[in-house]
């Protein structure tokens, strides 16, 4: 009876405060829970009641600072894991393309180099054929060897010319392409670059001077195939996009490499360029030859167009999208060189009114632009 008279008096004293805070609930819980023959402290001080310790939170929520973190931290690692494997899928299927390329950069320079073939003896060569009744499909001996007499001696390294022509799309026989053979044989003219890509056009040109998409694909295959065309310029990895939830799948997932072929690098140029207006809505379809009433491919491009195509950073025939990038940026740093010296800061003052020195670029012709 004592004891719950003393449960009783320590209630009434709490519930004679303003407010019940945590300390209170905590002492009532405590006050209640005595067992029989206990003692009851009497004091209603708040601050003498312990508060709740750490421990009695859940783990979640003791720790999701350190949670977020670990979990940003480690979503970040697992991205750059994921981009590090499309980057080494990527280079691996360069690799595996450069070694099944017939040669490489360094050899089509040392060819072009060594043997001294004028543009005019590869224009000859579908003329030889077609007297040696060949004018459609040939072998790859049968064309060096008609070669070396347009030439009028014997080719240097030949095995590699031959090497680049074997790599052609080739029927059981082993002949190949007329075309595709000559247009490959064109590297090798020691002429300016818009000699040599002016002669493969005139290879697949049409009566109208235009080129029809499926030969121009036909002639960039060839150039990819006889390793003619920049290994990088070959490989892509395939962007899936974003999820539903607006995030990258390149961030969580390897993403697909894939290989272009002849038709897949035309549809890029021609797509590219078409974007940054170089090349005309009147240049693509053939609106002239349509005017006068000719039947004639719709998807067939002018001299012009068959150019920027091929020297496109889509293409980049020979290398020779970096030349023109290299020169670009020279072009540019001198354009900025002479505004600066034409319009020089205020605090330079002894160049007011002097007139800047204009020095003209080095040209080489056999990198002319085109």
């Amino acid at each position: 009876l004592f004891l719950l008279m003393q449960r009783f008096t320590a209630l009434l004293r709490l519930s004679g405060a303003r407010r019940i805070t945590a300390p209170h609930t905590a002492r009532l819980t405590r006050l209640l829970c005595v067992p029989a023959g206990g003692t009851v402290p009497l004091s209603s001080d708040p601050s003498s009641v312990a508060p709740p310790s750490e421990s009695d939170r859940p783990w979640l929520m003791r720790h999701w600072k350190g949670l977020l973190f670990a979990s940003v931290v480690g979503a970040w690692i697992y991205s750059l894991v994921i981009q590090n494997r499309s980057r080494r899928a990527e280079d691996a299927l360069e690799e595996l393309i450069h070694t099944q390329m017939p040669v490489n950069t360094d050899e089509l320079l040392e060819l072009r180099a060594y043997n001294e073939v004028s543009t005019e003896a590869i224009r000859s060569l579908p003329a030889r054929l077609a007297r040696r009744g060949a004018a459609v499909r040939t072998t790859p001996a049968v064309l060096l060897e008609l070669l070396e007499e347009a030439v009028g001696r014997q080719l240097r390294e030949a095995y590699a010319i031959e090497r680049m022509l074997m790599a052609l799309p080739n029927n059981a026989d082993g002949t190949v392409e007329v075309a595709a053979a000559v247009g490959a044989l064109c590297f090798i003219s020691n002429g300016p670059v818009a000699e040599r890509l002016t002669a493969l056009h005139a290879l697949t040109a049409d009566s109208n001077g235009r080129v029809g998409r499926a030969q121009l694909s036909s002639i960039v295959e060839s150039l990819r195939l006889s390793g003619q065309v920049p290994v990088e310029k070959q490989v892509s990895v395939d962007d899936e996009g974003k999820n539903a939830l607006g995030l990258a799948r390149s961030w969580y997932r390897v993403q697909p490499v894939h290989e272009f072929c002849g038709d897949e690098l035309v549809a890029r140029a021609l797509t590219t360029l078409a974007a940054s207006e170089q090349i005309e809505a009147a240049d693509t379809p053939t609106a002239q030859a349509t005017a006068s009433g000719a039947d004639v491919e719709e998807d067939a491009v002018d001299a012009a167009a068959f150019l920027r195509v091929l020297t496109s950073a889509e293409v980049c025939v020979w290398g020779e999208c970096f030349l023109i990038a290299e020169r670009r940026r020279a072009q540019k740093k001198r354009e900025e060189a002479e505004e600066y010296e034409r319009n020089p800061p205020k605090w330079q003052f002894w160049k007011w009114g002097r007139a800047p020195e204009r020095r003209d670029a080095p040209t080489d012709a056999r990198h002319d632009s085109v």
